[in-house]
């Protein structure tokens, strides 16, 4: 037999100078078989950080 939970957690925010996301995944699994027990761990982690460049798109047009 075998169990398995799974969390996850999104958030982020967007503004008009800059962006920053979190995205975590938290997963764990037991398998449960006549002799032994396995658990297995998996955890995943991303988080992103930007700044716009405001007006980037006419300011490359104007030099050209």
């Amino acid at each position: 037999f075998a169990d398995s939970y799974q969390g996850r957690l999104n958030g982020g925010y967007n503004g008009d100078s800059f962006f920053a996301y979190l995205n975590v995944i938290l997963d764990k699994t037991f398998v449960h078989l006549d002799d032994t027990q396995m658990n297995v761990i998996n955890n995943y982690y991303s988080f992103n950080v930007g700044y716009r460049f405001g007006n980037l798109h006419k300011k490359i047009l104007g030099i050209l």
